[in-house]
């Protein structure tokens, strides 16, 4: 179950704009200490920054991803505990990664999901490193440059 809360919080990393920092910027820790926790190298320092997160995640957020990113993963958190302190005392073999993405087609009642998702960028790029914008950061770029024509 990290693996699932980690898969969907980078889900929701990923695809926050970034017009409300806390989104973005504490949607991608959250994704980071659960990445780290399901590869069993978290260390509870990083679980205290990370609850600290997800109680700042939705602040101010102008829709509900933020919002969502804190329900799920705390959901998964309360739910689950033997999991988080299974991978956090490494008493459980690091587990693979989980992708959450949107679903390419349905075989035979099975959802086949679109894996070149585990390869986007947070600025919404396929790029082979990110950015270190959001998107609307780059809205905001592209609008500066369409002034300057």
């Amino acid at each position: 179950m990290v693996a699932v809360a980690q898969g969907v919080s980078r889900f929701l990393a990923v695809e926050s704009c970034g017009q409300c920092t806390p989104c973005k910027q504490d949607g991608l820790a959250i994704s980071d200490v659960l990445e780290r926790l399901r590869e069993d190298e978290a260390t509870e320092t990083d679980m205290d920054d990370m609850r600290a997160r997800l109680a700042n995640v939705a602040y101010g957020a102008r829709c509900n991803l933020a919002t969502q990113h804190q329900v799920v993963v705390e959901s998964i958190m309360a739910l689950f505990p033997e999991q988080f302190s299974g991978h956090l005392d490494s008493s459980l073999p690091a587990a693979p990664p989980y992708l959450v993405a949107a679903i390419h087609q349905i075989l035979r009642n099975h959802a086949i999901v679109d894996q070149r998702e585990a390869l986007k960028q947070p600025d919404w790029t396929f790029d082979e490193t990110y950015s270190g914008k959001a998107p609307a950061d780059l809205l905001d770029d592209h609008h500066t440059n369409l002034g300057r024509l």
